[in-house]
């Protein structure tokens, strides 16, 4: 038995199937049409209160002021809005609160 569980300790540690992800609390917000200086869709991190770009937001989640709980990554890019850049991320998962 004590060597299944250092078995099981190891696989979790090497192969990262351990790794436990969060969702966060944002607020999908749409502020203008971007050729008029607006921002477009964005979502507001609620915890950090940033502004990111989506750049794969489903057309479902296009409601302004939207709850939502969502998993992203920074695509290291920035989008030329709201007169100035927003850092663009990459939605993984999405659901509304």
């Amino acid at each position: 038995m004590k060597r299944f569980f250092m078995m099981l300790v190891a696989g979790c540690f090497f192969l990262g199937a351990c790794t436990e992800t969060s969702l966060t609390s944002a607020k999908v917000l749409n502020e203008g049409d971007p050729a008029r200086d607006g921002c477009g869709w964005i979502i507001l991190d609620e915890a950090t209160d940033t502004r990111y770009s989506p750049v794969n937001l489903d057309s479902t989640y296009m409601i302004n002021n939207l709850e939502v709980a969502l998993l992203f990554s920074l695509t290291g890019n920035k989008a030329p809005v709201c007169w100035g850049q927003l850092d663009e991320i990459d939605i993984q998962e999405i659901k509304e609160k």
